[in-house]
């Protein structure tokens, strides 16, 4: 296992999964400059390869003739393909309460809770459910992280409002 002082840093959903934030790195770094042991999971890349694999899109019923591609590990697809294809298949994974959607043709994500986030207690009582998106794609995941690296304390860089409740959920799952 890892060293019992370790620092479990996490990015959570929703942002674009090719463009990770550098805060965690940068602490990463800082951190273990300074002795502390240090281990990062990128959530929201977790998230998106788990949510957008082919199997899970042909399970929830995608309709294209063709399977969906697999847009993380298909080397044939360039950059604005992937786009593409990011944004058509986000609606596949969409609830009736959650959506999430790029803008225009920015490649910026915008994830809807379908709740207020300037609620502190619905933001506390959502995370807590069971069906949201974040809780239903990674919550099989946290008993393997936690037993790999065994965590003294736990991170959740939340730079963006759209990650507030996927950091909560998270929070409670880890909790």
């Amino acid at each position: 296992g890892k060293d019992p002082m370790t620092i479990l840093l996490i990015y959570p959903p929703f942002a674009m999964p090719d463009k990770p934030y550098i805060s965690l790195p940068v602490l990463a770094a800082h951190l273990e400059s300074l002795g502390i042991p240090v281990a990062c999971w990128d959530a929201n890349l977790a998230f998106f390869r788990k949510s957008l694999a082919p199997s899970v899109l042909a399970q929830r019923g995608w309709t294209e003739e063709k399977p969906p591609w697999d847009l993380f590990n298909e080397e044939s697809l360039g950059n604005r393909d992937r786009l593409n294809l990011f944004g058509r298949y986000l609606e596949g994974i969409n609830s009736p309460t959650e959506t999430l959607c790029l803008t225009g043709n920015t490649g910026y994500l915008r994830y809807d809770p379908g709740i207020s986030l300037f609620d502190s207690h619905t933001l506390v009582t959502a995370a807590g459910q069971p069906g949201s998106l974040t809780r239903d794609a990674l919550e099989s995941l946290i008993p393997g992280l936690l037993q790999e690296n065994a965590p003294c304390l736990a991170g959740i860089s939340v730079p963006f409002p759209d990650q507030i409740l996927p950091a909560l959920t998270l929070a409670a799952l880890l909790k």
